[in-house]
């Protein structure tokens, strides 16, 4: 599992919400949360839903990205 799966594993844990209940609270489909889960969409979601994900995860989208970045940006 992906350190944003376990992010969500953990905030689904703290709110005592199953996965489809935590995509109503993000406002994303269950199928969305089910790929952030996984590993497979961290590294490439767009900006819309890391807003909404980061107000599920109770943080700023800015902390957010910051905490699933995999590498550093280069120029």
């Amino acid at each position: 599992m992906s350190h944003l799966g376990t992010m969500i594993e953990n905030r689904m844990s703290e709110l005592g919400v199953n996965q489809s209940q935590f995509a109503q609270l993000c406002k994303l489909s269950d199928s969305q949360i089910s790929l952030l889960r996984s590993g497979d969409r961290g590294d490439n979601m767009h900006l819309g839903t890391a807003q909404k994900l980061a107000s599920g995860l109770g943080l700023g989208v800015d902390a957010l990205l910051a905490q699933v970045a995999t590498a550093p940006v280069t120029t």
